[in-house]
This record gives structure tokens, C-alpha cells and sequence, in this order.
């Protein structure tokens, strides 16, 4: 009996005369924690976020700090510069760290 493989919506399927049978295949994608700090206190991120790839997870941490800070229009916090966030996987292990000046920081290995 002849069956035929094809991919079929993300899915990989084998089609044969009894009948089409389809499994979907499951990525892994890490998920990511967007923890902030004013350089007093941090502000933990519970839920995190699936994102795959570095570049994915810088996008979402810009964007996550360009919300704060647009949030933070209080005249009271006028300065921002000791604020950070800082991205970690579910190790928490720092994956890196960025200013709200958008800049890269150092952190210890």
C-alpha cells in the first residue's frame, strides 16, 4: 500500500488508502522575562514570552522600555538614567541588560 508524506499547515501528514493521518510538529521556542528596575527596586516580570531568537527578544525589550518610558510621563521621574531592564531566560540567567537610554549594560558573567 503506496502512502504519500506532505506537510500540510505545520503539520507533516501521510496519506494512503485508508486514510490521511496528519501530527503536528512541536517547537521549542524559549521563553524570556522582562524584569525592570529604577536602580532601587525591580519589578518582576511573572508570565515572560516566547520569543525565537536573540534579535526577537531585543525587539520585544525596546519596545518594552519605549512603553515605560512612555508611561513614565510623571513629571516627578524626570530622571532615567538608573533605570535598566534586565532579560533573563528560565534559568534565570541574565541574558542581557539595556538601559532606558536603549544602550546595552555590562553585566557580570
Amino acid at each position: 500500500m503506496p502512502t504519500t508524506e506532505f506537510a500540510l499547515g505545520g503539520a507533516i501528514c501521510a496519506s494512503a488508502a485508508t486514510g490521511t493521518i496528519c501530527f503536528r510538529e512541536r517547537v521549542n521556542v524559549p521563553r524570556y522575562f522582562f524584569h525592570f528596575s529604577d536602580g532601587q527596586r525591580r519589578f518582576s516580570d511573572d508570565t515572560g514570552q516566547d520569543l525565537s531568537g536573540l534579535s526577537a527578544v531585543r525587539a520585544h525589550a525596546v519596545r518594552q522600555v519605549r512603553d515605560l518610558k512612555a508611561a513614565m510621563c510623571d513629571p516627578g521621574i524626570q530622571d532615567l538614567s538608573g533605570w535598566t531592564m534586565t532579560v533573563v531566560d528560565t534559568s534565570d540567567r541574565t541574558v542581557f541588560e539595556i538601559g532606558f537610554d536603549l544602550k546595552p549594560h555590562r553585566t557580570e558573567a
